[in-house]
């Protein structure tokens, strides 16, 4: 494949040719994002809608973003008949319904999902960064295993680009794929970087009748009481496999790490800490080469919220020591999709990479599947 971007449609340069207002659908930290970026580019607002359901709050008061009403789409529609408008859709799903509901949107008005970045990257997924790390792409892309993920790359390349719906539909993998690469029956120990509330440690216990031991980080305290929660029922329900919780976050080394915490999954921040940093803030960061110290896993899971790189660094030994399966998370920041395969791969070269997404809103929770050869 030739990454020739020019080729593909850019969605915030399409935006500014047209000239077009724009309309946000939905509110919280997304729609921050994406009005954010439209102020930035001089595009002009319209207004925000939200569905019949979200635009009131528990008092009956109307909803407010950002010094604007929040419309039912009926509202929004009254208000612009002529419907000279993109609709910039700014929130995620993989609810069945509510994908459906966007899709009904979509027949009515001129939709778009843009590309914002989980975190607080400042850098976008646009046709000039593509341009700039076209041999990164073909690299990265290079080192897919089987026709089906190079498929879903280039899927996801243009979806990401273009804000299509129908594109980032598309780009999605059968869920009977999920563990497909993988070995599950076969893992007496595993570390699940990233463990949020719980809900992946249950599907790999239920997956893996072997396991003996499972190391669990979370990072976030708030998080961290709805994790022990989960934990004890596991316990005993699995009462063959010990969970160690290790409360910090997973990163290259030992050390202590600023975090800033949104409350919700994909919104936390990390960075190395600071004289200037407030007590509260600090939390503890390990890497995993030191928790194991010289221990085997058989697989590794990494979700955490745009630190894959340097969890990764962090467990450079044990991957090259024990050659665990890897589940990889590739969607935080912009420059997921290419340097982290490759940083893999020069970890250790011998891996088999995959992707696995399964059929969400946005291009969240494309995962990168590796099993040594």
């Amino acid at each position: 494949i030739m990454f020739d971007t020019n080729k593909y449609k850019d969605l915030w340069k399409y935006l500014r040719g047209e000239s077009r207002p724009v309309v946000l659908y939905g509110g919280g930290n997304g729609a921050d994002k994406v009005l954010d970026r439209c102020l930035e580019l001089g595009l002009e607002v319209r207004g925000i809608f939200a569905s019949d359901g979200f635009t009131q709050k528990a008092d009956g008061r109307r909803r407010q973003f950002r010094s604007m009403t929040v419309l039912s789409l009926a509202e929004l529609e009254t208000m612009y008949p002529e419907n000279d408008y993109a609709v910039l859709l700014c929130f995620g799903s993989s609810l069945p319904d509510i994908i459906g509901a966007v899709e009904r949107v979509a027949e009515r008005h001129e939709l778009y999902v843009p590309d914002m970045p989980v975190t607080d990257e400042k850098e976008i997924f646009d046709a000039a960064l593509c341009r700039k790390n076209a041999d990164k792409l073909r690299a990265a892309r290079e080192l897919l295993a089987d026709d089906e993920s190079r498929m879903l790359y280039d899927r996801l390349i243009t979806a990401r680009l273009s804000g299509s719906l129908p594109a980032l539909l598309s780009a999605a993998s059968d869920e009977c794929n999920r563990w497909k690469p993988f070995s599950p029956e076969s893992y007496r120990a595993a570390a699940d970087l990233g463990a949020y509330s719980g809900d992946t440690a249950r599907e790999l216990l239920a997956v893996s009748p072997r396991l003996e031991r499972l190391y669990a980080f979370e990072p976030d305290s708030r998080t961290r009481r709805r994790l022990a929660r989960t934990v004890d029922g596991l316990n005993a329900e699995y009462p063959s496999c010990a969970i160690d919780t290790v409360t910090a976050a997973a990163w290259s080394t030992d050390g202590s790490l600023a975090f800033t915490a949104h409350g919700n999954r994909g919104s936390g921040g990390f960075r190395p800490s600071s004289p200037n940093d407030r007590d509260e803030d600090i939390i503890d960061a390990r890497a995993l080469d030191s928790v194991l110290d010289g221990a085997r896993v058989d697989y590794i899971k990494y979700d955490v919220e745009g630190c894959e790189r340097e969890a990764l660094l962090g467990s450079a030994d044990t991957i090259c020591r024990c050659l665990p399966e890897l589940r990889l998370s590739l969607y935080h920041r912009p420059c997921d999709m290419w340097e982290l395969p490759l940083l893999l791969h020069d970890i250790y070269p011998k891996y088999r990479m995959h992707l696995f997404r399964p059929r969400c809103l946005p291009a969240w929770e494309t995962e990168l599947c590796a099993a040594a050869r």
